[in-house]
């Protein structure tokens, strides 16, 4: 079986890959060409102009109406799943320079469907919010866009009360808008999304602040545990690399400040 893990970017600084990872500039339409990528989010049918407002899933979407590979997968220049469990049970990545050859315990793609023989689905370990999804959500970006979210959802799949209320009300999601599957599930994800996004996108009317502006983006992370549940899907939790051209010193206080993050003591940081 044939995997591409596409890894969204938009500038030219991605670390030394693996065989059988294709670079995606995302937001193409907007921005200078990245002729070191191998693909590109604005050729053929696309939504690369939404990029601002839709982030890595501007990516996610050409995916999943151009690539014919068997198991596709989606990361970011910046972080990529890693086969070598976290030595700290307190954290689920690490943290690497770009330089640094232990990116080694990348996630290679030879190994791929070995891993999704008893699985569905590939998945960064799960993040905790103290307040909770809705809540975390509420917290730090705007109320009113989570609750078209939902009236969007509940509208669409309205059996499915209880199972989105199930996710929201709990304190545990699947972020970063990361996973690999095979072909069928990755392209079912990609249609049920953007079916409830792009109905969201004609209800609201994007924040001007270029934070909030990535409301697509934000509200998806919420709805792949919503998808996840509703499907049946069988997951497999895998640790992150984080990559950063940072003295150590300034990864240890990113972490600190994500374990309080995670439990509500700090804010989120900007990604």
């Amino acid at each position: 079986m044939k995997t591409n893990l596409f890894v969204a970017a938009h500038k030219p600084e991605w670390p030394v890959l693996p065989a059988g990872y294709t670079v995606i500039q995302v937001g193409a339409a907007l921005h200078d060409h990245l002729p070191q990528a191998g693909a590109w989010d604005n050729e053929g049918e696309n939504i690369s102009q939404k990029n601002r407002n839709y982030c890595e899933l501007t990516a996610l979407w050409w995916i999943a109406h151009h690539a014919q590979d068997d198991i596709l997968g989606l990361v970011h220049y910046r972080r990529f799943f890693s086969f070598a469990p976290c030595r700290n049970p307190f954290l689920d990545h690490y943290r690497m320079a770009a330089s640094d050859p232990r990116l080694s315990v990348m996630l290679r793609t030879e190994d791929v469907p070995a891993l999704l023989d008893d699985c569905d689905i590939l998945l960064p370990r799960k993040q905790y919010f103290n307040e909770g999804i809705a809540g975390q959500y509420r917290k730090f970006h705007r109320g009113e866009d989570f609750d078209v979210m939902e009236q969007v959802f509940l509208a669409h799949h309205p059996k499915e009360r209880e199972a989105f209320r199930r996710v929201m009300q709990g304190h545990q999601e699947y972020s970063y808008n990361m996973f690999v599957a095979r072909r069928d599930v990755f392209c079912a994800y990609a249609e049920w999304l953007f079916d409830i996004l792009d109905d969201v996108a004609e209800r609201i009317t994007v924040s001007k602040d270029p934070y909030q502006a990535r409301v697509f983006g934000f509200l998806s992370e919420r709805l792949m545990s919503v998808f996840v549940l509703t499907h049946h899907l069988r997951v497999r939790e895998l640790p992150l690399v984080f990559v950063e051209d940072h003295p150590p010193a300034s990864w240890l206080r990113k972490s600190i400040h994500a374990m309080l993050a995670d439990v509500g003591v700090l804010p989120w940081l900007a990604k």
